[in-house]
């Protein structure tokens, strides 16, 4: 990759997360909160916890836990326990959780929407940009996080139920929607 392509991506990285800081900002929360909002928002029952976070957002244990810690003292998060195993937490967003993400999502979708040229260009934007992160994600060994859509362990029973072969678990078509830690892409 040419340096020109790099510093353009960075720098559009450095000014989308700028924008992200405003709006998270505007609801008196910091950066590393909305990260934390966002992927509680997206992922599945699955990677819901402490420890996917850690993993996800390259955060450490302490990072996560404090700020999980201050975001369920703001009633934005709340932790519930693992109905098999007591030691693990799943975190969920409250009424209030959705509503500042909400705001936040709002506030994000007016630069988003000011960077698209067309559909087609954003259609070609999104294949480019998902290709690029499969590719530093294997690169780097990370698990991939994907959509349980575009899962390998995938199956459409019916046409709104899927199943998921390494879970064992039944899944709803809004589940497939979701980001999952199992994730492996099809080859």
């Amino acid at each position: 990759m040419e340096y020109d392509n790099l510093h353009t991506m960075l720098r559009l990285s450095d000014l989308l997360r700028t924008e992200s800081r405003k709006a998270a900002s505007a609801e008196a929360l910091q950066l590393v909160h909305y990260d934390i909002i966002n992927y509680i928002d997206r992922c599945n029952r699955y990677s819901d916890t402490p420890t996917a976070l850690v993993d996800y957002l390259g955060l450490t244990k302490g990072t996560v836990s404090q700020t999980v810690s201050l975001l369920v003292k703001k009633r934005i998060l709340q932790k519930k326990p693992d109905q098999k195993d007591l030691r693990i937490s799943h975190l969920q967003l409250t009424e209030k959780g959705h509503q500042v993400l909400k705001n936040i999502r709002q506030t994000l979708q007016l630069t988003a929407d000011r960077l698209y040229c067309s559909a087609t260009y954003k259609k070609a934007l999104d294949t480019v940009l998902k290709e690029m992160a499969w590719q530093l994600q294997e690169e780097k060994d990370k698990k991939p996080y994907g959509l349980c859509k575009t899962c390998r362990y995938n199956t459409q029973k019916t046409e709104d139920t899927y199943y998921c072969t390494l879970l064992d678990a039944t899944l709803s078509a809004t589940d497939t929607d979701k980001i999952c830690r199992e994730h492996q892409y099809s080859t």
